[in-house]
């Protein structure tokens, strides 16, 4: 086994003093024998050197360490952005979704997902904040409350129906099974959503555009 003291008195030859210091030696012994640096005797200096450049570079591909600030979704004139900014989330997304099976408690919410107590507790918030779920007496008529959707989370309905068709298309591989949405009075999955013109016709994605800015309530003309 090396002796530090000893390599500060004596060179590779045994009496030629060596230039190495202690904190070399220290540092020789925490990195390794060149391992990390690809030299047999890494030094002070070659590490603060190798680390600056890292740094530097960093720095550099990260644009100076400025970081690129979101924009406000409120000051958007895009529905998505915003929409995606009220109901984006992967737990407020499934809360709507059982949501649409009925008025539902806190536990009842928290016994389907699995989610966390607080993370329940500051979704449901949101979507009540938001006016997107209210909150009404429970109909066993205990003290507790219920969450049901309002007439704006209603309107979310075809927002779940396309997450839901879409998954049944792509997020399962074959021979896998899904529980598809049925109507209840015909006992059938639910048909396709597809959007068509007063005709009848239907519109492809291709065949629509992002339109000029106008007001909520005006009329087109």
């Amino acid at each position: 086994m090396r002796n530090p003291a000893a390599e500060l008195k004596r060179g590779k030859n045994g009496n030629v003093p060596s230039k190495v210091s202690l904190a070399s030696i220290i540092w020789r012994r925490l990195l390794g024998w060149g391992g990390l640096w690809g030299v047999r005797h890494p030094s002070p200096k070659r590490f603060l050197f190798a680390t600056s450049v890292v740094f530097i570079r960093n720095r550099m591909t990260s644009g100076g360490g400025t970081q690129v600030t979101r924009p406000q979704a409120s000051a958007t004139p895009c529905p998505v952005m915003r929409t995606v900014d009220l109901v984006g989330d992967r737990w407020t997304l499934l809360i709507l979704r059982d949501a649409f099976d009925g008025p539902r408690r806190f536990g009842q919410f928290q016994r389907s997902l699995g989610i966390a107590k607080n993370i329940l507790s500051d979704r449901l918030a949101g979507l009540v904040a938001a006016g997107i779920l209210r909150t009404e007496p429970a109909a066993d008529t205990t003290a507790y409350l219920a969450y049901t959707l309002t007439e704006k989370g209603r309107d979310l309905f075809d927002v779940v129906i396309a997450l839901r068709q879409w998954g049944e298309r792509h997020a399962f591989a074959p021979g896998e099974e899904y529980r598809p949405l049925i109507d209840q009075t015909t006992g059938d999955p639910l048909q396709r959503l597809a959007y068509t013109r007063p005709d009848g016709s239907p519109v492809r994605p291709d065949e629509t555009a992002v339109g000029e800015p106008r007001l909520i309530g005006a009329v087109a003309l």
